[in-house]
């Protein structure tokens, strides 16, 4: 891992910065500290991280995957089986450098769980697959998977089908902010049969 600092000293008024030679593919994590000392002391710190141009969402630190979890077996009456959505975030091997990554979650659905972290021990996590079939169902009634009557009463209306997160980075004891990813869940969904 390599590190740099760069200061950055600004006139009144100056709200813009820039970090030189940034390789586009990388990712960066910035420490921003705001000190005034007119007319009172006041000090501020935020720290961010600078994600790659076009970052495909399978190669940041965070991994969300969808999938189906099957349930049942063929029987000679017809076809018992049942596919489930799934959901999950997996931590990237490829950044073990992190300690944690916190995700906060926007409420979607009943979903309660809008904070959760993925460390190394714990490096995964599903979303609830009630909540999933619900987005699914909220946007496309007649989808396959709506007609499970085992869900039929469990299933509420979403006001959104978009699921929006922020990972926070946790790397020596210091958090960083990932900008803002939405996925549309039931456009995950859309091919299921």
């Amino acid at each position: 891992m390599t590190r740099r600092g760069q200061n950055f000293s600004i006139a009144t008024g100056q709200t813009n910065f820039t970090f030189e030679n940034l390789n586009s593919t990388n990712w960066y994590l910035a420490e921003y500290k705001y000190h005034r000392s007119v007319p009172f002391s006041f000090w501020d710190i935020e720290r961010f991280a600078i994600e790659p141009n076009k970052t495909e969402e399978n190669h940041g630190p965070v991994q969300l995957f969808f999938g189906y979890q099957i349930v049942g077996n063929k029987t000679k009456l017809g076809n018992g089986i049942k596919r489930f959505p799934k959901a999950k975030f997996v931590l990237n091997p490829e950044f073990k450098a992190l300690n944690s990554v916190g995700i906060d979650s926007e409420p979607f659905c009943n979903s309660t769980d809008q904070h959760f972290w993925l460390t190394q021990d714990h490096p995964e996590r599903e979303l609830n697959s009630a909540d999933l079939i619900s987005a699914i169902c909220t946007k496309n009634s007649h989808h396959p998977m709506c007609n499970h009557t085992t869900h039929k009463l469990k299933l509420s209306t979403c006001h959104t089908t978009k699921y929006c997160y922020r990972a926070n980075l946790v790397l020596s004891d210091r958090v960083y902010q990932m900008k803002r990813h939405c996925v549309d869940i039931a456009d995950q969904f859309t091919n299921a049969q």
